[in-house]
């Protein structure tokens, strides 16, 4: 994205920043932001992991979990995580945004395998 941003604007002989924002889809902040890191910043933020989830580590147990039981609610989850774990440290909200994600991505896997 970083490379995409920079090639479009060229030294400012390319598109606007506004434009440039247009065609990608994101924010102008955003490209403003890019425009402004050095080469040595772009190429860490590139070598960066991007931040990692806070229930990432649970993943595999609430995985399991729906797989067991489709059905089962976020909320649902949630509580039996925590009869399980005490260091879980986010809302229920948080919960369903990340069930709801990787029921999109074993909906998408189910799809590809022909089930």
């Amino acid at each position: 994205m970083i490379h995409k941003i920079t090639g479009l604007y060229d030294q400012g002989r390319g598109p606007s920043v506004r434009a440039i924002s247009r065609e990608l889809g994101i924010y102008r902040n955003t490209v403003r932001k890019y425009l402004h890191l050095s080469a040595v910043q772009i190429s860490a933020a590139i070598a960066a992991p991007s931040r990692t989830k806070l229930l990432y580590e649970h993943r595999d147990y609430l995985i399991n979990k729906l797989g067991q039981f489709p059905a089962l609610s976020a909320v649902k989850l949630a509580r039996r995580q925590r009869e399980r774990t005490t260091d879980l440290a986010v809302s229920d909200r948080s919960i369903r945004r990340y069930v709801q994600a990787a029921g999109c991505q074993r909906s998408a896997a189910l799809l590809r395998a022909g089930r």
